[in-house]
């Protein structure tokens, strides 16, 4: 919704996992799935609100998640952290003693 009022618009399409508002930008955070789940695709994009154009920031790919995104006011220095993506087996033990 605009500061000074009126109907709220879509800023963006798709799911994020984690944002942040600095100045005239919004940083945000997409993952996508890759190799049955063991494998992530995570991307940081810069959204320029006055233009609408998307820039990315970084591309990566391995066995763990984006979170939390935090920027500087300015827009200069961006920090984010990762969370392995978790893993369980089952195993079935016979004729244990």
């Amino acid at each position: 919704m605009p500061a000074e009022g009126g109907p709220e618009t879509q800023v963006l399409a798709e799911p994020v996992e984690a944002w942040a508002l600095a100045g005239p930008a919004l940083f945000f955070a997409t993952r996508r799935r890759i190799l049955f789940m063991r494998l992530v695709e995570h991307r940081i994009r810069r959204l320029d609100l006055d233009s609408g154009t998307i820039t990315e920031i970084l591309r990566r790919e391995g066995p763990f998640y984006p979170q939390r995104l935090s920027a500087s006011a300015d827009g200069a220095w961006l920090l984010y952290g990762e969370r392995p993506v978790g893993s369980a087996e089952l195993m079935l033990v016979e004729n244990l003693r």
